[in-house]
């Protein structure tokens, strides 16, 4: 089972990185250093795209380079910084590539060729051109993909960068070997050699050595092959260059069993599944089990060969591979004759009937996706020629037609600009009339909005002053009496003398002025919050769902975003304060929710309010007859902050509420 080196975004791509010569765990470091201080801009891009190299090159951790590509790319489209995406797409469409999403990586370089046209930028054009003929490879399509890299070959040999030449040699290499043109395939790997020996890193030397190396080895001449891939193996161990080692161990295996020398077999497929797993490569997992497995088969130990078959089609159905499926059940069969177990092996046999048949199927629906559409691009081909032809009759036609037309013209032109200038005058006049009526009608509206914004404003004030003065008389009187009350009861306990069983009875007595109070003081906070007048509104709302969560009645998570570059003024954070109460509310109320999120984030001047739960449910429909649910309410208020709301909701699975209010 031969595996080729297509991954080569990264290793083609070096001329691009923003690589250092220090030490990879003090550049990280550095690095890490520097980005906590850095402003918003592009720089920070920078720093977070030369983390993503470093955690990529140097530490061999796609994840982590992923999660930096990625946030350098987020920054870079809030920042409309096109140099950044660009530079974005490129570094992770190549970590995708080096996990064999080819399909994912095609799409991003795409995008990035569509911005690189659009900004004129044609080496940034041709670099996208290159990327899409590495991902064509990987798609196995040498046809398209060679289109791609002899493109960018004629732009890099026509500026003299002769490092990116090589580079194309090299990927021309691996596509004509997948295309099975071998002599075309050892022209370029010959070409790719000395052009990386003399422009490019030694590190990088294995890549073409490795990719000529493959294509020996399927041409079936190991002895050219194996002194070539020793060479790649003592590279890429001299450089920590686990990807590209793996590769070369792959077709090293694959040569030890096609040659009949298992020295150093196992060793080598050990090391093929320590990288497989800590690279997250599905596919070199799956490869060296099935090595294991024939290892342990050519010993005759077929129930570990049975093991490691299985567990390599385990790996193959997760990812749908047809050709690994097919492999892994030819071994499993084997295995299964060798161990006299004829009718297992042959409902392996079978299996692999089916996995062909399906390989074929695939086949067959590319090859006819492709001459349908050839056929439809010859087909407009000839419409276009066709209708060229009738276009130059037409215009000959036109031309003869011209001579007696042109007498009869001079006078109809003299007729239709006497009628168009007494038409435009009068669709002047009748354009003036309109918009003087849409005029009248527009600030007849307007006079309206504001009379409703007015009444509404007044009853929201109303309500707010109210709710405070209700707070204020609550707790400054009726909770003045209880606490008087309470203080009398305490000095009157300890002056009279109360039998065991009153004295149960009034400590009972004393319990419920304290609930009463407490009770008083949560419903006077509810109606108006210190908290929402001492703190910032995400605080203010923070504290209220820790409130709701610590009563038990509901479990609310509460996020926000952006709130601390920005605070509302106290007519907004009042009227949000009460719209996410009134929603908690409704879940607890009338939702019979478990659980509920809140989320506040202040984004390009507006104001998005989610609240969310997991209750029952119900019909959008009835929104504007039901009065009981407080919607009606909470529309009115976010009217007035000419804000939107949005009720989704679907019976038996919870409510969503998203709000957005300009600031």
């Amino acid at each position: 089972m031969k595996r080729l080196i297509v991954i080569l975004l990264c290793l083609a791509l070096c001329p691009f990185l923003r690589g250092s010569a220090q030490s990879s765990g003090s550049v990280t470091d550095s690095l890490k250093s520097q980005l906590k201080s850095a402003n918003r801009d592009s720089n920070k891009v920078k720093l977070l795209l030369n983390l993503g190299d470093a955690y990529q090159f140097d530490n061999n951790d796609l994840v982590a380079s992923k999660s930096y590509y990625r946030r350098a790319g987020i920054l870079s489209r809030q920042l409309r910084y096109n140099a950044g995406i660009l530079e974005y797409l490129f570094d992770y469409s190549d970590a995708l590539a080096q996990q064999g999403k080819y399909d994912s990586s095609l799409a991003m370089n795409q995008e990035a060729r569509a911005i690189a046209a659009k900004e004129m930028d044609s080496a940034q054009l041709v670099r996208a051109l290159f990327n899409m003929g590495v991902c064509y490879d990987g798609l196995r399509n040498p046809q398209q993909g060679i289109r791609y890299i002899l493109q960018a070959r004629d732009y890099y040999e026509k500026k003299e960068i002769m490092a990116r030449v090589g580079m194309c040699d090299n990927e021309l290499m691996l596509l004509f070997l997948n295309a099975k043109n071998y002599p075309e395939a050892i022209h370029y790997g010959k070409e790719a050699i000395p052009l990386y020996k003399r422009y490019r890193p030694e590190r990088k030397l294995s890549t073409p050595i490795q990719n000529l190396a493959v294509v020996y080895q399927s041409m079936q001449q190991p002895i050219k092959a194996v002194p070539l891939l020793k060479e790649a193996l003592s590279i890429d161990r001299r450089y920590h260059r686990e990807s590209a080692e793996l590769d070369v161990l792959i077709n090293l295996v694959d040569l030890k069993f096609h040659t009949g020398d298992l020295k150093d077999a196992k060793a080598y497929i050990d090391r093929i599944l320590h990288l497989s797993r800590k690279l997250k490569i599905d596919e070199g997992v799956c490869d060296g089990q099935l090595n294991m497995a024939r290892y342990y088969m050519r010993r005759n130990q077929l129930s570990k060969a049975e093991n490691y078959a299985d567990s390599a089609l385990q790996v193959a159905r997760d990812m749908k591979s047809q050709d690994l499926k097919r492999e892994c059940y030819s071994i499993l069969s084997h295995v299964a004759y060798a161990g006299h177990h004829y009718e297992k092996a042959l409902k392996f046999d079978s299996e692999i009937d089916l996995a062909q048949e399906a390989i074929n199927t695939a086949d067959i629906n590319h090859s006819l996706i492709e001459l349908q559409t050839k056929y439809q691009t010859e087909k407009k081909t000839a419409q276009i020629k066709q209708l060229q032809a009738q276009q130059q009759l037409q215009k000959l036609s036109i031309q003869k037609k011209r001579i007696y037309m042109g007498i009869m013209i001079v006078v109809i032109v003299a007729f239709i600009c006497i009628g168009f200038l007494y038409y435009r005058n009068y669709k002047r006049k009748q354009r003036l009339l309109i918009a003087e009526q849409q005029l009248q009608q527009q600030k007849i509206i307007a006079l309206e909005q504001e009379k409703v914004l007015l009444a509404t404003e007044a009853v929201l004030k109303g309500q707010d002053e109210e709710r405070s003065r209700l707070a204020k008389d609550l707790h400054d009187g009726l909770g003045g009496i209880l606490s008087s009350a309470k203080y009398s009861l305490d000095d009157m306990k300890d002056n009279v003398i109360i039998t065991p069983e009153n004295a149960a009875a009034f400590e009972r007595t004393m319990g419920m002025l304290d609930k009463s109070i407490s009770e008083l003081r949560r419903v006077a906070h509810n109606m108006m919050p210190e908290s929402l007048m001492n703190q910032s509104l995400s605080e203010a709302l923070r504290d209220t769902c820790h409130q709701v969560t610590a009563s038990g009645a509901l479990s609310v998570v509460y996020n926000d975003f952006g709130m601390n570059e920005t605070e509302p003024d106290n007519q907004v954070k009042i009227t949000v304060y009460r719209v996410v109460q009134e929603l908690l509310n409704n879940s607890i109320k009338h939702a019979l929710a478990t659980h509920a999120i809140v989320q506040l984030i202040a984004k390009d001047k507006t104001l998005h309010i989610t609240v969310e739960d997991n209750g029952r449910g119900f019909d959008t429909g009835i929104l504007d007859e039901a009065d009981g649910l407080g919607y009606k309410n909470i529309k009115s208020r976010i009217a007035y902050l000419k804000g939107n709301v949005d009720i989704q909701s679907v019976t038996g699975k919870g409510t969503s509420v998203y709000i957005e209010i300009p600031r």
